[in-house]
C-alpha cells in the first residue's frame, strides 16, 4: 500500500457526499450526539431539530437528502438519492418514525427485457420520494420508482 493510495482513500471519506460504516472519516461521529449533528447539518441538504441518523445507517447522496424535525434513521436504514445531475431527493418531514431497516430509494434498475441481464438495461428516471409529517413506516421497507 502506498502512501498516495491511502492519502486518495481519506480524501475521499472526507468528501464523499454519502454517510455510512464504509466511511471510517465520517461514521465514527455518528456515535456523539454533538458531531453527529454538526456533521448531518454540514452534510445534508436539510437536517432539522432533533433530528438524528444512527450509526450504522447510509445516505448516498446527502445533498439531496433533507431531514425534517424530530426524525431519527436507525441502524441499517439505507436512503439513496440519485447522484446524477437533475437527480430527485427524498424528503421526510417533521415528525416521521422510520424503524430501523427501512430502504428508500429514488430509482430503480431496468428490467423490461427478460433476454438482456438486469445490469444492462440501464435504470428508470428517478423521481422524488416524500415521506408526509407524521407518518409511521417500520420493518424492512423499500421504496422504489418503478413504472
Amino acid at each position: 500500500m502506498k502512501f498516495a493510495e491511502v492519502w486518495k482513500r481519506i480524501r475521499f471519506w472526507r468528501d464523499a457526499d454519502r454517510m455510512g460504516p464504509d466511511i471510517p472519516y465520517t461514521h465514527w461521529r455518528l456515535h456523539f450526539k454533538s458531531t453527529m449533528r454538526a456533521l448531518c447539518r454540514r452534510k445534508f441538504k436539510y437536517f432539522g431539530d432533533g433530528a438524528e441518523f444512527r450509526t450504522y445507517a447510509y445516505a448516498i447522496c446527502c445533498s439531496k437528502i433533507s431531514l425534517g424535525k424530530r426524525v431519527i434513521i436507525r441502524p441499517d436504514s439505507m436512503l439513496f438519492a440519485d447522484p446524477r445531475e437533475g437527480g430527485a431527493g427524498i424528503t421526510i418531514e417533521d415528525d416521521v418514525m422510520l424503524g430501523s431497516g427501512v430502504h428508500i430509494y429514488v430509482h430503480n434498475h431496468r428490467f423490461d427485457d427478460p433476454n438482456i441481464p438486469i445490469i444492462d438495461q440501464g435504470s428508470f428516471v428517478s423521481s422524488p420520494v416524500v415521506l408526509k409529517k407524521g407518518c409511521w413506516r417500520w420493518g424492512i421497507r423499500r421504496w422504489s420508482y418503478e413504472r
